[in-house]
C-alpha cells in the first residue's frame, strides 16, 4: 500500500514537472517587447523606456555598474532579433539589450505601475523615448485598447 502511495506520488510529480516544463519552455518572440501607450514607448508591462546620453557608440551600452541597478536595461532573449526600428546593442558582458535605431533602451528602477515614465530627464542625461500621437484614421475611429499597442518610434531630440 505504501510502495503505491510513493508509486503515485512520484508518478504525479514527474507529470507536474513535465508540464511545467512544456509551458515554460515557448520559443523566443519574434517582436520586441516594446509598445506605445500615451505618446511614450513603454516595456510589456507598461513602463517607460529610456535612452542615455552617455552613450556614444550605437548598439552598444555605457550603463554598467551602479548604473545598471537604478537603470535595468530591457534585456533581450538569446534568440532575439532586430525588427524594424529595433536593434540590439551589446553590453559590457556580452549580453544583449533592445535598442531604438542604435540607442539602448532602459527603464528607471522607480517606474513601478504601468503608465509610470518618471524618469524624463534625470540627472540631465536620461531621455523618455516620445512617440508622435497616431494618426486619425479615415474612417470611423476605432475603440481605444488598454493595452499598449507595439510601434515603430524616434527617440526624443535633445
Amino acid at each position: 500500500m505504501i510502495k503505491s502511495i510513493l508509486l503515485a506520488c512520484a508518478l504525479s510529480c514527474a507529470a507536474d514537472s513535465a508540464l511545467a516544463q512544456d509551458a515554460t519552455a515557448t520559443a523566443p518572440s519574434s517582436d520586441p517587447p516594446i509598445r506605445k501607450l500615451n505618446g511614450m514607448l513603454v516595456d510589456i508591462k507598461g513602463r517607460g523606456l529610456y535612452t542615455y546620453d552617455k552613450d556614444k557608440t550605437p548598439g552598444k551600452s555605457d550603463c554598467d555598474n551602479q548604473c545598471r541597478f537604478l537603470w535595468p536595461p530591457l534585456k533581450a532573449d538569446p534568440g532575439a532579433v532586430p525588427k524594424g526600428p529595433f536593434t540590439l546593442a551589446v553590453r559590457s558582458d556580452g549580453s544583449k539589450q533592445w535598442a531604438l535605431r542604435g540607442k539602448p533602451l532602459y527603464r528607471w528602477a522607480s517606474d513601478k505601475k504601468y503608465g509610470d515614465g518618471g524618469g524624463d530627464g534625470v540627472s540631465d542625461v536620461w531621455r523618455l523615448v516620445r512617440v508622435a500621437p497616431p494618426k486619425p484614421a479615415a474612417s470611423a475611429a476605432a475603440p481605444a485598447s488598454a493595452a499598449p499597442a507595439p510601434v515603430a518610434a524616434k527617440p526624443a531630440s535633445n
